[in-house]
């Protein structure tokens, strides 16, 4: 039984890292004038224990993504920081 779980955390994990690269990213829209272009960045990482390595989920560049982004991965039950 420990190792179906261990697999089936695996599997949800592997999921979990290919999913925003199949989903695009919506396009900006302006209204016809130039935005201020602002190169700022937020990387969200994760973990499944103390003991294990930090992976990238992904880079945003909204704070606001970034945070609800973490929320989700930690409703998840992984530890995770943004910055």
């Amino acid at each position: 039984m420990k190792t179906l779980s261990k697999f089936v955390c695996a599997s949800v994990a592997a999921v979990a890292l290919l999913v925003p690269g199949v989903i695009p990213a919506s396009p900006v829209i302006t209204g016809g004038t130039a935005a201020a272009h602002h190169d700022h960045h937020y990387y969200v990482y994760y973990r499944e224990c103390p003991h294990s390595p930090w992976f990238c989920y992904g880079v945003y560049h909204c704070p606001v993504e970034a945070q609800n982004t973490a929320f989700w991965i930690q409703s998840q039950g992984y530890q995770v920081f943004y910055r």
